[in-house]
């Protein structure tokens, strides 16, 4: 189950020592991003509990040291997790990013790297953008996969309103023995897209194969954010606020 972190000025200076200015209204979900490993009969996950204040409306995590995912039942070794990062902004432009290094067993292994969920006071004129870059690498001279395992044999899938398809990505990366290759999605390929409807949510997964023995990794980058038009309006309603004290 989901706990949910409200970003409370309080807490946040506690944290930091100083004041770092919070949007109201704005929560994130935890843990903040939760790997799970599959090879056949075995299963295990690793999760990061918590995003720490980094600066004005930023939360991070990073997990540095290579930590071993074990099956739940046996203990027996799934796959290492090398190293990951979570980035959660909360401003005017929400975003979560997500990055990892990762390294498959003796088995092919499925992966699925799952994101905080990002809930906000619902914007009416939204706009979005989705990047990721996926990386395959080769490890033991066989050659390598990433084969995308979501919806539509997808890698990298981004939501908003609790599951609403925003855009998806890499259907799979090959590489021949000792090399390395990446697949990469824009969507849209420059700028931001327009939604169409008020937007109060949105979360990132990741699902896909990697071939027993080599590694995998990637970043991601998920933003929601109002259209300009929208911003303007809200700084000249700030504005005349401020001009009738």
């Amino acid at each position: 189950m989901h706990a949910t972190h409200k970003l409370r000025l309080s807490a946040v200076m506690v944290a930091l020592g100083c004041q770092i200015a919070a949007v109201a209204g704005t929560t994130f979900s935890t843990p903040v991003m939760r790997i799970e490993a599959t090879a056949g009969p075995l299963t295990g996950s690793f999760e990061i509990p918590m995003a720490n204040p980094a600066g004005p409306d930023v939360f991070t995590a990073f997990q540095l040291a290579p930590i071993d995912i074990l099956d739940t039942n046996t203990n027996a070794f799934i796959a290492r997790l090398n190293s990951a990062n979570v980035v959660i902004q909360t401003g005017d432009t929400k975003r979560l990013n997500l990055g990892f290094v990762l390294e498959a067993g003796d088995a092919d292994t499925d992966i699925s790297i799952s994101s905080s969920v990002l809930a906000f006071d619902p914007l009416a004129d939204a706009m979005g953008r989705a990047t990721a870059s996926l990386t395959v690498t080769d490890q033991n001279g066989d050659g390598a996969t990433l084969t995308g395992l979501g919806a539509g044999g997808m890698s990298y899938r981004t939501m908003y309103n609790g599951g609403v398809l925003f855009a998806d990505g890499i259907n799979s990366v090959v590489t021949g023995p000792g090399g390395s290759m990446s697949g990469d999605v824009n969507v849209p390929a420059a700028g931001e897209l327009p939604i169409g409807v008020p937007v109060s949510e949105m979360n990132a997964t990741l699902d896909f194969r990697v071939t027993a023995g080599d590694s995998a990794s990637g970043t991601t980058n998920y933003l929601i954010l109002p259209e300009p038009a929208s911003v303007l309006l809200m700084l000249g309603l700030g504005l005349s606020a401020l001009r009738r004290r």
